[in-house]
C-alpha cells in the first residue's frame, strides 16, 4: 500500500513538472514572440525574403493553432515615376510546429492564412508590372538558412497558404485598372521555395471579377491554378457572365508579360445585349443570347501580336442598332432590314498580324438569309462580299432597278450580292456583278487543335463547309471585273482551301 501510494505520489510530482515545465516554455515563448528581438527578426526576414520592408501594428502567440498571429501587414514597393505596389492584411498568421522550438528554441513555419488582405500590382511606364517585392540582383538562394550550422530564432519553410476575402488590382501607369477582384478565397501548397524557382499549386474562388473596368464576371471558381517560374495557369475556371455561364482556361506570364498569354474562352447563352453594354457602354444594339468559342494569344504589352479565333452564334434576337443593316435597309428602301429580327446569327472570326478577317458570316429569319465574308482593321475601316436572300413578301418593295438584278431560288426567295466597303460605322453599300445561285445552308466550323507543346496551343486550323455557295458566285458573268473575280477568289480561299495560322 505505501508503495503504491509512492508510486502515485512520484507519477504526480513528474506530472506537475512537466506541467509546470510546459508552462514556462510558453510563458518564455510568449514573452519571446511578443518581445522586441523576435519583432525584429519577423522584420528582417520580410525583408530577407521579399526585399523590402514591411510594417506590422502587433504581434501575439496563439497557444491553441499554435501559431503567431500578425495584425496590419503592410509592405509596399515603388520604382521611380510609377505608383507603389502594396501588399496588406488585416490579420496573418504564421503555423509553426513545436517540436523544433522545443528541440532549438526555434520557431519553423509551415503554414500562413490571411484575412482581409489587398494586392495591388502596378505597372512600370513602358516596362513590366511591379509586385510589392524586390528581387536583388544576387538573392538567396533560398529563403531558408544557406548555413546548416546556423540556427536563427525564426525560419520560414512555408508548405501551404490560405487566403480569406482577399481583393486583388492591377493598375497600369495612367491608373486605369486592368483587373480587379473582390472576395478572393485562395487555398494552396508550395511545392518550391527557391525564389528563381518558385512553385506553387492550388485552386481559388472569387466573388467578382472586373476586368477593364468593364467585364464583369460573377462567383468564378478556379481549379488546377498553378505558378512555376514567373508563368500562371489556370486549368480551368468556370463562373457567371451577362446572366449567362463561361468557362475557359488561361497561362499568363507574371514575370514579363511580353513572353504571351494563351486565354480559351466558351460562353453559353449569354444575354448579348448585357455584354455589349458591358464592353462598349452601349445598351439596344443587339438583344438575344450569345454562344461562343474563342482561343486568344499574343502579349498584354503588345496589341499588335493579338491572335485570336473566335465562333459566335446568337439565337432569337433583335439587330436594334447596326450601321450596316441601316445602309441596306435605304439601299433596298425596305425598313424592316434596319432592325432584323433574327433566328440565327453566327460569326467566324479570325485576328492576326493587326486585322480582323470575317470568315463566315451567317444570318436566318423568316424575311432575310444572308452570308457573307470580309476583313476589318482596327480603326473600323472594312471591306467583304453579302449575299443576301429576301422573302417573296419583300421582293416587290425592291426599287426597280434593283429588281433586275434579283435571281430567284427554287423557294420563291430572291438573291442579291454586294460589296461594302469604307467604315464600319459609315458602310458604302453597292450592287455587285455576281450572279449568285442558290444560297447554302452554312455547315459550320471543323476546329483541329494545336497540342499543348505547340506555341501556345493555338488552332491549327478552321475550315468552312460552303463550297455550294463558292461554285454559285463562281457563275459570275465574263464583265464582273477584276475587282468582283478576286473577292470570289478570296472567298474559295477562305471556304474551300480553310484558314491556317500558327500563332
Amino acid at each position: 500500500m505505501n508503495r503504491l501510494r509512492l508510486t502515485l505520489m512520484i507519477i504526480a510530482m513528474v506530472l506537475c513538472g512537466v506541467a509546470l515545465f510546459v508552462c514556462l516554455v510558453l510563458y518564455r515563448m510568449q514573452s519571446h514572440v511578443e518581445g522586441p528581438e523576435f519583432r525584429r527578426s519577423l522584420e528582417k526576414l520580410a525583408l530577407t525574403s521579399t526585399g523590402i520592408p514591411v510594417a506590422f501594428e502587433k504581434v501575439r502567440l496563439d497557444i491553441n493553432d499554435p501559431s503567431i498571429v500578425v495584425t496590419d501587414w503592410k509592405a509596399s514597393h515603388q520604382m521611380p515615376n510609377s505608383r507603389p505596389a502594396e501588399f496588406s492584411s488585416d490579420t496573418m498568421t504564421l503555423i509553426f510546429r513545436w517540436k523544433p522550438y522545443f528541440l532549438s528554441s526555434r520557431i519553423e513555419l509551415s503554414r500562413f492564412e490571411a484575412k482581409g488582405s489587398t494586392l495591388t500590382i502596378t505597372r512600370v511606364p513602358g516596362g513590366p508590372f511591379l509586385l510589392p517585392i524586390l528581387l536583388q540582383e544576387e538573392p538567396p538562394s533560398r529563403w531558408r538558412r544557406k548555413d546548416p550550422t546556423q540556427k536563427p530564432p525564426l525560419d520560414i519553410g512555408l508548405r501551404s497558404f490560405q487566403i480569406e476575402g482577399g481583393t486583388m488590382s492591377a493598375v497600369d501607369d495612367n491608373g486605369f485598372t486592368l483587373l480587379d477582384l473582390k472576395n478572393a478565397n485562395v487555398e494552396g501548397r508550395i511545392a518550391e521555395d527557391d525564389w528563381d524557382n518558385f512553385t506553387a499549386s492550388g485552386k481559388a474562388t472569387v466573388q467578382e471579377v472586373r476586368v477593364a473596368e468593364r467585364l464583369t464576371f460573377e462567383k468564378v471558381k478556379c481549379e488546377n491554378v498553378e505558378y512555376r517560374r514567373g508563368d500562371l495557369t489556370v486549368g480551368s475556371f468556370e463562373g457567371g457572365l451577362a446572366r449567362g455561364k463561361v468557362s475557359g482556361s488561361l497561362s499568363q506570364s507574371v514575370r514579363d508579360p511580353q513572353a504571351g498569354f494563351d486565354y480559351r474562352m466558351t460562353l453559353q447563352r449569354v444575354d448579348t445585349s448585357t455584354l455589349i453594354e458591358q464592353l462598349w457602354g452601349k445598351s439596344g444594339v443587339i438583344s438575344g443570347k450569345t454562344d461562343m468559342e474563342s482561343v486568344w494569344t499574343g502579349s498584354a504589352l503588345r496589341p499588335e501580336r493579338l491572335n485570336a479565333n473566335v465562333s459566335v452564334k446568337l439565337s432569337n434576337g433583335q439587330i436594334l442598332e447596326a450601321p450596316v443593316c441601316r445602309a441596306f435597309s435605304q439601299y433596298l428602301r425596305i425598313q424592316s432590314l434596319a432592325q432584323p429580327d433574327f433566328e440565327h446569327l453566327g460569326l467566324e472570326v479570325a485576328i492576326a498580324s493587326g486585322r480582323i478577317s470575317v470568315l463566315n458570316l451567317t444570318l436566318k429569319s423568316g424575311l432575310v438569309q444572308a452570308v457573307g465574308t470580309g476583313s476589318l482593321d482596327f480603326a473600323w475601316n472594312c471591306e467583304g462580299v453579302v449575299t443576301v436572300a429576301l422573302s417573296p413578301d419583300l421582293l416587290p418593295q425592291l426599287p426597280a432597278s434593283v429588281q433586275a438584278e434579283v435571281n430567284k431560288r427554287s423557294d420563291g426567295f430572291g438573291l442579291l450580292t454586294f460589296t461594302i466597303t469604307g467604315s464600319l460605322m459609315a458602310p458604302a453599300i453597292k450592287l455587285s456583278p455576281i450572279k449568285a445561285g442558290d444560297l447554302p445552308a452554312p455547315t459550320g466550323p471543323t476546329i483541329e487543335t494545336a497540342p499543348r507543346g505547340e506555341p501556345h496551343g493555338s488552332l491549327r486550323r478552321f475550315k468552312w463547309g460552303c463550297d455550294n455557295e463558292l461554285q454559285a458566285l463562281s457563275a459570275a458573268s465574263p464583265q464582273s471585273g477584276g475587282a468582283v473575280a478576286s473577292q470570289v477568289a478570296g472567298r474559295r480561299s477562305l471556304y474551300s482551301c480553310g484558314f491556317e495560322t500558327c500563332v
